[in-house]
């Protein structure tokens, strides 16, 4: 599986350009945009985004980034990359593909995922459990042990 994973182009035209030409050169299997697709300095950004994501050759999903909303809100976003959430789960035969969204990842935890091979997690946020040493960055928290994903309770979130 060829994955092509890009962020942060906040809507500037040189990513955009350079993102098209990456799907064209690269030809991925699947493209995987890891947020700040766009931000609130992006003009028409619903247009920007739309554009940008039916570029993408084959199936592709995007997480929402911090600057994304910034631009619109996240249905917006959502409805735009045609999408019914933020985070998912994408089992084949090469891999299990997690998408971690921050307002929605334990939904797709919860599914219990049964993943044989390697298991790779996306998100722009990080998760709390990989936070600095007295920095505090949200609520919740995964563990990812031997190809199986389960939510643990962590700096006082959801269990």
């Amino acid at each position: 599986m060829r994955l092509l994973i890009a962020s942060d182009a906040h809507g500037d035209a040189n990513a955009s350009r350079l993102l098209r030409e990456s799907y064209a050169l690269e030809r991925p299997d699947y493209v995987v945009h890891l947020g700040d697709m766009v931000d609130g300095q992006t003009a028409n950004a619903s247009t920007s985004l739309r554009e940008l994501l039916a570029a993408a050759p084959g199936p592709r999903w995007l997480i929402l980034g911090n600057h994304d909303e910034e631009a619109l809100p996240a249905s917006e976003i959502l409805r735009v990359a045609g999408q019914p959430r933020a985070s998912r789960v994408l089992q084949n035969d090469a891999a299990t593909l997690y998408f971690l969204d921050r307002r929605d990842w334990w939904s797709v935890l919860d599914s219990r995922v049964n993943a044989t091979g390697p298991a790779l997690a996306f998100i722009h946020e990080p998760l709390p459990q990989y936070a600095l040493p007295g920095r505090k960055l949200g609520r919740g928290g995964i563990v990812l042990h031997r190809g199986r994903a389960r939510h643990r309770q962590a700096h006082g979130g959801r269990g």
